[in-house]
């Protein structure tokens, strides 16, 4: 836990332990959106995919 309050704190991290917390959200079924034509803004950001479409 100490790892993630420094990221929150915007302290400097790894890039293996932002791999690493990249690749768990991943297989914890979030998918990451980069920038380009969506709704709104178009900026990066987030979102869940569907369930069942996510790794175990």
């Amino acid at each position: 836990m100490d790892t993630i309050a420094r990221f929150k704190r915007g302290e400097r991290i790894k890039k293996s332990t932002l791999d690493a917390f990249y690749v768990a959200l991943e297989k914890a079924g979030v998918e990451f959106i980069e920038a380009g034509p969506y709704q709104g803004d178009g900026g990066p950001g987030v979102r869940l995919k569907p369930e069942g479409q996510h790794a175990e």
